[in-house]
């Protein structure tokens, strides 16, 4: 009599079914930057995470993903622009449904679509590299540094930033140099034919006001 074959319980055949699905379901990864379009703000961006199907021996590349917003930092009309680059990485998320429509017109829309956690419903945000690229930063540990290869601006919680390596108080500095340019007109002298009165007393109510500034802060 052949031994009867063992039937794997049902939990067993659910379970197995939800992570088969899950599989598809992509929530956010590292990703590399393989095309950049200034005009229009779209990456197409490689997944750094390969995926093994059943069947196969060795997992594979994910499909590198074409027009990808890029996500610099923004609120309105004020922003952050960074350089966007091939080779550069970063971190990219995928949207709970799709942003064709979204994306067309803004605002609250009807996705109008079946799509749940796609590839192609990716955003990129250069916030992410690996230890290999680490980010070395010079500021202290409560300052605020921009930085773009050989050029850095640390902003100090003083009220100073330092320019390079050297530390500046933007006030004083604007300050001395009001003051060095009211102290040129009064020692050369100030008439109808070289400079206007009025000119003088401008330049010292705007020395007045850093000063109220600077005694403020």
């Amino acid at each position: 009599m052949a031994a009867r074959e063992e039937t794997k319980p049902l939990s067993n055949t659910i379970e197995e079914a939800i992570r088969q699905k899950l599989l598809n379901l992509h929530t956010a990864m590292p990703g590399t930057i393989e095309s950049y379009d200034e005009l229009t703000g779209l990456a197409s961006v490689r997944p750094a995470f390969r995926r093994k199907y059943v069947g196969q021996s060795s997992p594979v590349d994910l499909p590198v993903i074409p027009n990808v917003p890029v996500g610099h930092m923004r609120m309105g009309s004020a922003w952050i622009k960074l350089p966007v680059k091939k080779g550069d990485t970063g971190f990219l998320i995928f949207s709970e449904r799709a942003m064709d429509k979204w994306k067309a017109l803004g605002g609250s829309v009807d996705p109008d679509d079946p799509r749940h956690h796609d590839l192609t419903d990716a955003v990129f945000l250069p916030v992410l590299s690996p230890k290999t690229s680490p980010m070395i930063s010079e500021a202290g540990s409560r300052s605020v540094e921009i930085k773009n290869q050989l050029s850095r601006i640390e902003m100090l919680p003083d009220g100073k930033f330092k320019i390079g390596t050297n530390a500046v108080d933007a006030l004083s500095l604007f300050n001395e140099l009001l003051q060095s340019l009211i102290d040129a007109l009064v020692i050369t002298g100030i008439g109808p034919q070289k400079f206007s009165p009025s000119t003088l007393v401008q330049f010292e109510l705007i020395k007045a006001k850093l000063d109220q500034i600077k005694g403020g802060s």
